[in-house]
């Protein structure tokens, strides 16, 4: 029998949510196992299973700062965990709990941007470089004492075993999968759509590469003038200032009745949106396990995205890839797509034939067969 403690009060949105609302979903339905997870906010999915309880952590513990200074005290004087838990499992790589001894410590990888050089020098200075640097001298740690730890991609799981060659315990990569949602959209965003648009499913961040995907934009219209409109869908709260950037570019290139600003849109509408599209982009050049990737390949739309890795990897061979830094290349892609009906539905059928290849229930039953081995394991000594 195994008693799993799984924090999931590093995971508040994205992808990390959903992967803990997937892998809760469906942890085994049997009373040898039993799992108890810890997070400020409520589950999205309901956990029925008699096997599968909630505790509400304090509401400060959703501001990352708050988290890691009082956090850590806070666990290990006042608010101990009270069971003899086997393992504690750390969904979205931050360790929230002081370290018990006997208990085994299993972490998943989520966050690419601290062991990135390219990301992390899109911020020179300021609050975010900082987190950045503090981040990745606490993910070695974590990741050099923990038991097992969680790669959903090669691409990776690579750059950890050249970052940190000697690890405690052992590693292994499970692929993530992608939901397919089936909600209509929202009346008020769906009156916000042209007919005919082109959409990029992303929160405004640096390494999303919204800036590079205006100036392509501005260009392709130059070589194939277009009725087709730019779409951006997803919050532009997480870095302000570059959401400035991005709408200072739009004024510029004189783009301001060819870029529409959604705003987030709920992920219970986004299969429809991207469905509705006349092709999707993907221009982030830093991912882990590209989970919004993985959603599109499963929406069957067509699809063009960067070549930065994991995403050939994910998407593999038979999708049209672009540098996210070369504006022109872009471009001329973006050209191609608007004007070859039979090159888009071709995109289609392939991405909807990749993600075929991922499903969640495998990635499930893979995650917890580890962490249950784990669990009923020795010291385990060697990388895989």
């Amino acid at each position: 029998m195994a008693k799993i403690l799984l924090s999931a009060m590093s995971a508040l949105s994205g992808g990390a949510t959903l992967y803990v609302d997937k892998l809760v979903s469906l942890f085994p339905n049997s009373l040898e196992h039993t799992l108890t997870v810890v997070s400020a906010t409520p589950p999205t999915l309901l956990y029925q299973q008699a096997n599968i309880r909630w505790i509400r952590a304090p509401g400060w513990t959703r501001n990352p700062v708050t988290r890691v200074f009082i956090g850590y005290l806070y666990f290990r004087f006042w608010r101990r965990p009270n069971q003899d838990f086997d393992a504690f499992f750390y969904a979205a790589s931050i360790q929230d709990f002081p370290r018990v001894r006997r208990a085994k410590l299993i972490v998943a990888f989520h966050n690419m941007i601290p062991f990135d050089p390219a990301t992390r020098r899109l911020y020179p200075f300021g609050y975010q470089r900082l987190r950045h640097w503090l981040l990745r001298l606490a993910l070695r740690k974590i990741f050099t004492s923990c038991d097992l730890l969680l790669f959903s991609s090669k691409y990776a799981q690579a750059v950890i075993d050249e970052v940190i060659p000697t690890r405690r315990g052992r590693s292994t990569m499970i692929y993530n999968a992608a939901i397919e949602t089936h909600d209509q959209l929202h009346p008020s965003l769906a009156a916000m759509l042209p007919p005919l648009f082109v959409l990029y499913l992303s929160p405004i961040l640096r390494y999303k590469r919204h800036l590079e995907l205006i100036q392509a934009w501005a260009l392709a219209k130059e070589t194939q003038p277009t009725i087709a409109r730019l779409v951006f869908a997803g919050s532009y709260s997480a870095d302000p200032s570059y959401t400035r950037r991005v709408r200072r570019a739009v004024g510029r290139l004189n783009l301001s009745k060819d870029v529409i600003f959604l705003g987030h849109v709920p992920h219970s509408q986004t299969s429809e949106l991207m469905r509705r599209s006349l092709f999707n982009v993907y221009a982030s050049s830093c991912e882990n396990g590209a989970m919004t990737l993985l959603e599109l390949l499963r929406a069957g739309s067509p699809l063009i995205s960067s070549i930065s890795e994991p995403m050939p990897e994910i998407g593999g061979a038979c999708l049209d890839y672009f540098d996210p830094q070369d504006i022109g290349g872009l471009a001329n892609l973006i050209t191609a797509y608007l004007a070859d009906n039979n090159r888009r539905h071709l995109s289609a059928l392939v991405a909807r034939k990749r993600s075929e290849r991922y499903d969640w229930e495998a990635t499930a039953e893979q995650t917890w067969a580890a962490i249950f081995a784990t669990c009923g394991s020795g010291q385990l000594s060697t990388v895989e």
